[in-house]
């Protein structure tokens, strides 16, 4: 590469073949309501997301999106992933990881390369265990389902990278009113992200920093 802003899609699905930070990573963002979320659940629904990074000629940037005010979304309005609950017409969770970026952000699955999948997180208030899929694509013209999606979030690679990129407390209003204090999460912006999509963005991000090929600086 002769960019080093570039991300190196061929370097990191190698490193997805070996073993993964994982809880490591993942405790590293953990909230208040996942302090049980480490140990052992049954009957966990099976979820894909896609962690999707779009390419663009002069940087990188992952692609977020924040969910709509829906009044049985237990997580509206917060930052996420596209991505949803694995269907009985899905094969796999990396198939309904991509059915739903494409019916929620509208790019279809021959403009995304996908790289693997990073370690499962489990989502104790929905009672989900979520598989993060890693892809990556150049096509940006992105279609939004408006009543799942209220804006999408270009964020940065380099701003996840930066050493200050994690905030140790922060403040996290519900949609219910209930307020979370000290909850570990990435800024960016105005942007709080936080819960189990910070935790995936840690492992992402822990395993670039462990390996400059990926994304030299």
């Amino acid at each position: 590469m002769n960019n080093n802003t570039l991300f190196d899609p061929h370097s990191f699905a190698q490193n997805l073949k070996r073993p993964l930070p994982g809880t490591n990573a993942h405790c590293k963002l953990i909230d208040p309501l996942r302090i049980h979320a480490l140990e052992q659940h049954r009957n966990l629904r099976k979820a894909g997301v896609l962690l999707l990074i779009l390419k663009d000629t002069k940087t990188d940037y992952i692609v977020l999106m924040r969910r709509s005010d829906g009044p049985k979304d237990k997580h509206a309005g917060q930052i996420s992933f596209p991505g949803g609950k694995m269907e009985k017409s899905d094969p796999d969770v990396i198939h309904a990881a991509l059915r739903e970026t494409e019916e929620e952000i509208g790019v279809h699955r021959s403009k995304i390369s996908v790289l693997g999948c990073l370690s499962p997180v489990k989502v104790q208030v929905s009672r989900y265990i979520i598989t993060p899929v890693v892809g990556w694509t150049t096509y940006s013209e992105f279609t939004l389902q408006k009543d799942e999606v209220q804006a999408l979030i270009l964020l940065p690679l380099a701003q996840l990278l930066d050493p200050s990129a994690i905030q140790k407390h922060g403040t996290v209003t519900l949609p219910n009113g209930t307020q979370l204090v000290g909850v570990p999460h990435f800024l960016y912006l105005n942007h709080i992200i936080w819960g189990a999509t910070a935790m995936i963005l840690s492992e992402f991000r822990d395993i670039i920093l462990s390996s400059p090929s990926i994304h030299p600086r």
